[in-house]
């Protein structure tokens, strides 16, 4: 008997970490809504198969070279069935309340949702809310949630546009701002999941890196405000 609940596809990128990938995996497994997918892309890692052959709900799609994150989640998009999309990045995990809370929410007449993450260091999960109270003002000056906190209509992806592939980090923040512009983000002060930030080699780690992508997304915003203004003129 099919589900009548929405079809999560939750999109999942992965390079090297089979391990981790099998812990997310899990939490998906472990979610209490009924109706999910998982669209697992190797950005050109290691074999994952075997992992990925644990779980029915899950499908593999490999890219032949390393394409980056952005690519990788564009590619599960492009891949995906579900209403609504759902991330989550091989390092990261959810509580199995994620999906039908943020489903929840989302019925409610809301096109883009967020929750609250824990934060995962040095093998402990501290008490610590990562997600911040929505404004469309704040969104604009900084990221107010990680990528594994968010689910939205994919609807929402032909208005917006994919990932920017030209971002060499903020990608998410990118989206989000993207999304804000046609609709408002919901905010669930419910804790959802959990962001590792346990590991020596996760992206925040490169400092030049992460402002690069930082002031590139800065730039599109001022852009985006001054082409505003001129349309306003108008």
């Amino acid at each position: 008997m099919l589900s009548k609940q929405p079809l999560v596809s939750f999109i999942m990128p992965t390079l090297n970490r089979p391990e981790l990938l099998q812990r997310a995996l899990r939490s998906v497994a472990n979610q209490d809504y009924d109706n999910y997918e998982a669209i697992v892309i190797n950005d050109a890692g290691q074999d994952v198969s075997a992992v990925v052959a644990e779980f029915p709900f899950a499908r593999l799609i490999n890219h032949e070279r390393n394409l980056g994150l952005s690519a990788a989640r564009n590619t599960g998009i492009k891949n995906a069935e579900g209403y609504y999309l759902g991330y989550l990045d091989d390092d990261d995990w959810l509580y199995t309340n994620h999906a039908r809370v943020l489903v929840d929410a989302l019925s409610g007449g809301y096109r883009a949702a967020y929750g609250d993450a824990h934060l995962q260091k040095y093998d402990m999960v501290l008490d610590v809310s990562m997600s911040k109270d929505w404004s469309k003002e704040k969104i604009r000056d900084c990221n107010l949630f990680p990528v594994c906190c968010v689910m939205h209509e994919a609807s929402l992806i032909e208005e917006t546009g994919l990932f920017d592939v030209n971002l060499p980090s903020h990608e998410d923040w990118d989206l989000w701002l993207r999304i804000s512009d046609i609709c408002e983000f919901i905010h669930v002060n419910e804790i959802t999941c959990v962001v590792d930030q346990s590991l020596p080699d996760r992206m925040g780690m490169d400092s030049n890196l992460m402002m690069r992508g930082l002031a590139l997304v800065a730039k599109k915003i001022v852009t985006r405000e001054r082409e505003d203004a001129i349309n306003h003129r108008m």
